[in-house]
């Protein structure tokens, strides 16, 4: 990420990208202490700019879906038949992790 505030903010994939950079560099390079610390600086900046389009993106999708349930149900009710919703049990693999993300088991990133 470059100092040029006047920049825009790097897309999802491109912070992505550039956080495997990042991660990859501090794992296997042998880089002086100032220089680590400002990597890891820059990467959870990164790192919150994608979460925060991870949450943007998923309030999104359940809009979708909103959208596509009422009018589901709107038209249903409209055919003279009952309207119905169909709700959905939570599973083991809807918990809750920390931070309030879904659990990852590792460093895989899972966008719901």
């Amino acid at each position: 990420m470059s100092a040029d505030a006047s920049a825009s903010p790097p897309s999802f994939e491109e912070a992505m990208q550039r956080l495997e950079q990042i991660v990859e560099a501090m794992e296997s390079d042998r880089q002086p202490l100032e220089a680590m610390l400002s990597s890891y600086e820059e990467g959870m900046k990164l790192l919150g700019l994608c979460r925060q389009r991870m949450d943007e993106a998923k309030l999104r999708v359940e809009q979708i879906q909103a959208g596509e349930s009422s009018r589901g149900e709107t038209q249903t009710a409209e055919a003279g038949k009952p309207a119905t919703r169909s709700t959905r049990r939570r599973g083991a693999s809807d918990s809750v992790g920390e931070e309030g993300l879904p659990p990852t088991g590792g460093s895989e990133i899972r966008l719901f």
